[in-house]
This record gives C-alpha cells, structure tokens and sequence, in this order.
C-alpha cells in the first residue's frame, strides 16, 4: 500500500532541503550576526549562562530505550521499540497497531526533549486492522540550537485524524527516560538582554542572526515558562529603524518548559522599507493561554533593543 502522508512528507523535506541549499548559497544578506547594545525595557538587565554539565561523556549512539507500551487505548495501541538515528537527527521507533475500524494518522504534538520544547515529524497513516513500523525523528539543527547533545527524557502526546483528516482524540502526555536518564544533565544557557520576567515568565534576547533562516533575519530568544499554564508568545507592533515591518513568532511552551525560538523578521518587508542595516529593533509581546487564543494572558511595554 502507498501511503500517501509518507509521499507528501518527503516531497516537502525535499522541497525544505532545496531552500535551505538555495538560502545558504545567498551572497545578498544584510549583515553578519549582531549582538545587542542596550535594550529599553522594564527588565533591561543581563543574566549569564547557567551551565550545567555532564556527570558522564555519552554519545548519541550508546543512548538506548526499553521496549515500552506508550499508549493503549480507542483500540490503538503504540509501542516505543528503539532508538536510532536518521538524516534529520534522532529518531524513536515505534509499532502502531490499529486494532479499531477506521484509518488513522497519528502525529505528535507539544514535545520536549531535556525539557527544552521541539518540533518533531511524524504523520503516519494506518489502515483499520493493520500495523506499522514508523519513526518520530527530531531535527538535529533543532536540538544543537538547544545545546541538547543527549537525549535524556523526552515526553510528547499523540495526536489521532481520520483519512478525512478531521481530529479523532488526542493523548495525555507520554515519557521516555532513555539509558542516559540520571546520568546525563542538560546545558542550560539563559545568558542575555532579560526583555521580560514577570509571573513565572521569562524572555530573554541573545543576539540578531541572519543566516539561520531563508525567511528573514531572527531575534534569537530563550523563553521559560515556570508558571501553571501552557503559553503561546507572539509579538506585535514590530518594527525596524523607525518602519514598521511584517514579523512571524508562535512559539508554544508547556508550563514547567523552556524554549530557544526566534523573532523572524520577513527579508521581504526590510528590502520594501530599503532597511540594508538593522540598528534598532521595537517590538511588543503578545501572550496567550495556549489553545485557549481567546484567553490573552498579557501583553509587554514596547521594547527598544539597539544592535
């Protein structure tokens, strides 16, 4: 049987590959990567990194997990079988069995990885009585963004659609503790320009790079959510040297969680405005309760960041 999510997927991977090639080959980028100067905020303070290390040198490869029943129920069940490694980076393999009536497509959502949250890629399409073999793979630039060099503990829910990809249920969050589990502790690296500590939150500015993204350049943030509620950050009212200019950011943060995201300035919207040197940057934090948009949790002063 052909599946066609798996077919789609790999078209858009190598669609994305094409960009990133064509991107990195682009000699017209504005400027090099910029530190800051001064931020002009309630919070216009610096941390230093907070770096943890290992009590033990392991290499992804020695990393293992035990063969474990993740999820077990609506006639699905799900078995973490191993990990390896894949082109992307890391990968956790898995045995679904669809034991119900219907075809499904399981994917994943809200994941971390040593408590950092990340992107994984799965959307794995099974027919009704049937099996199959399938992998959740993690980026590897994702998690070296992270400084993640082990992986530690992981936890993610699934998420379930029919062929008619409407939303069928979702599971409760699942854990993986691999062999380095107790071992291993994770880098954490707050160093920066404080733009927002406030109830548990906190945003940090790093630094302005411009070669990480085809899209635009990016405002590098780390974020930590140590309140009680899942977070969703957007920005608004952006704008660059005095123009206001098109931004992208919706970063999800379960509580408890950290994230290193980005403030992505469209390239298109600097070349409009004839912006060749990024010297100033304003911009405004928009924080919701996440899935719940209708809940804004607040909104921050506007926020001058000098590079």
């Amino acid at each position: 049987m052909i599946k066609r999510v798996k077919n789609n997927l790999l078209v858009v991977c190598i669609v994305l590959l094409f960009v990133m090639i064509v991107g990195c080959g682009d000699s017209s980028k504005i400027s090099d990567d910029k530190e800051i100067k001064n931020v002009d905020s309630v919070s216009s303070t610096t941390t230093e990194a907070s770096a943890m290390t290992t009590e033990k040198d392991i290499t992804s490869t020695e990393v293992t997990i035990k063969e474990q029943v993740l999820f077990d129920e609506q006639d699905v069940k799900i078995t973490a079988t191993s990990l390896s490694e894949g082109w992307m980076g890391p990968e956790v393999n898995i045995l679904i069995e669809n034991n119900s009536d219907k075809t499904i497509i399981v994917q994943v959502r809200n994941a971390s990885i040593n408590g950092f949250m990340v992107d994984p890629t799965i959307s794995e399409e099974v027919n009704a009585g049937k099996k199959s073999n399938a992998s959740i793979s993690f980026m590897k630039t994702e998690l070296e963004e992270c400084e993640i060099t082990t992986l530690s503990e992981l936890e993610f829910s699934f998420h379930f659609i029919g062929d008619d990809w409407q939303p069928l249920f979702d599971s409760d969050i699942v854990r993986l503790e691999t062999s380095a589990y107790g071992t291993y502790n994770q880098k954490i690296d707050a160093s920066g320009n404080v733009l927002f500590d406030q109830d548990g939150i906190k945003i940090v500015a790093k630094g302005l790079a411009f070669d990480k993204s085809v899209l635009g350049p990016e405002l590098i943030l780390y974020i930590e959510d140590n309140s009680e509620k899942d977070i969703t950050v957007q920005a608004r009212n952006t704008s660059v040297n005095g123009f206001m200019v098109e931004t992208t950011i919706s970063e999800n943060i379960l509580a408890g969680k950290r994230a290193v995201s980005s403030l992505t300035i469209m390239k298109y919207s600097l070349e409009e405005n004839g912006i060749t040197d990024i010297k100033s940057l304003e911009t405004s934090f928009h924080v919701l309760e996440m899935e719940q948009y209708g809940n804004v949790l607040f909104d921050t002063d506007t926020l001058k960041i000098d590079f």
